[in-house]
């Protein structure tokens, strides 16, 4: 299936980031990879003066730095937002 688009991926953990990679790379979909909630602030903020803007923002609720839910608050109030949808990803495997 060819879906296309772009997506903010907040991420820290590498074999996540992989797998993200991997179940998304036939889908045309251009993947961005923050490797904390603050990074992902970064990128956000960057977009919107950008002619590409996120799709959609998978977030993982718990990274460094700054958590998935406080980066996403941040990104809401940021100026310039544009809605795009989000959704907190979490993963725990023992």
């Amino acid at each position: 299936m060819k879906l296309g688009g772009s997506i903010l991926v907040a991420e820290d953990n590498k074999s996540n980031q992989l797998l993200i990679t991997l179940l998304l790379e036939d889908m045309n979909i251009d993947v961005t990879f923050a490797n904390n909630g603050e990074e992902a602030v970064t990128l956000y903020e960057k977009s919107i003066s950008s002619k590409e803007k996120f799709s959609l923002i998978l977030m993982d609720s718990n990274m460094p730095v700054m958590g998935g839910i406080e980066a996403t608050q941040s990104i809401k109030a940021l100026n310039g937002y544009y809605e795009t949808p989000s959704s907190c990803i979490n993963c725990k495997c023992s």
